[in-house]
């Protein structure tokens, strides 16, 4: 995420400890209100880095297919593919 975006959350929760009303910040800032309140609960919940974005990668890497269920796939897709062709022909 861009430090610009970063920036603005800072100053938003910022305001807020500074006993502004979060309307007036969101309002300001042009942001919506589950913007500043996202924001906000990150805040409280403690972690240093709060106002980073949090990665939307997949938690656990995919698992690979064993080769020979790769291959079977394979034969069936191809054996489908054969026989729509086949319909096909036989409709022309």
């Amino acid at each position: 995420m861009d430090k610009r975006e970063e920036r603005l959350r800072l100053k938003a929760i910022k305001r807020y400890l500074g006993g502004e009303e979060p309307s007036s910040i969101y309002r300001d800032l042009e942001r919506s209100k589950s913007w500043f309140f996202k924001w906000l609960n990150r805040y409280q919940y403690g972690d240093h880095h709060w106002y980073k974005e949090l990665s939307r990668a997949p938690k656990l890497p995919q698992r690979a297919l064993d080769p020979h269920m790769e291959q079977l796939i394979i034969q069936i897709r191809k054996s489908s593919k054969i026989q729509s062709m086949l319909r096909l022909e036989q409709e022309l």
